[in-house]
């Protein structure tokens, strides 16, 4: 599962290049799939508070959108 997604992030990347791309955390905010997006150095875009709790429980990321 994880391949997939790194593989179709890294379609996204260069249709996008130039572009940060950010996956927000109200469209899916499953750990296991969060923690894949993030380690494919997609950023996260968490709005709330709850999201933000979200995602201090799967990693530290250095930037917050």
């Amino acid at each position: 599962k994880a391949e997939v997604v790194h593989k179709q992030i890294e379609k996204l990347k260069s249709c996008f290049e130039g572009f940060t791309l950010l996956y927000s955390l109200k469209a899916n905010p499953c750990k296991e799939l969060v923690t894949w997006i993030i380690e494919s150095g997609t950023g996260v875009d968490a709005d709330s508070i709850n999201e933000l709790v979200t995602l201090n429980e799967i990693a530290l990321v250095e930037e917050l959108y």
